[in-house]
């Protein structure tokens, strides 16, 4: 996760987040894709011990691929 002021690498099992288009989760083996993040939304994601977590962002794009996510966020 890439913001200004912040870079951090999180592990995570899935993240379910907004697009202008509607909701998504990304899992392992997900196909790649680059979408913009719906502004003022939450991303919600698994960490490998089971805690579910969230985070709030502004807007931001996220790109899939090869069992990775770069989101790059506007708090």
């Amino acid at each position: 996760i890439i913001r200004p002021t912040n870079i951090q690498r999180l592990a995570v099992i899935w993240a379910k987040m907004t697009t202008p288009t509607g909701t998504f989760t990304v899992g392992p083996g997900h196909l790649s894709l680059v979408c913009l993040l719906d502004k003022k939304s939450t991303v919600q994601y698994q960490t490998p011990d089971g805690q579910a977590k969230a985070l709030d962002v502004g807007a931001g794009v996220v790109c899939v691929n090869k069992n990775r996510a770069l989101m790059l966020l506007d708090a």
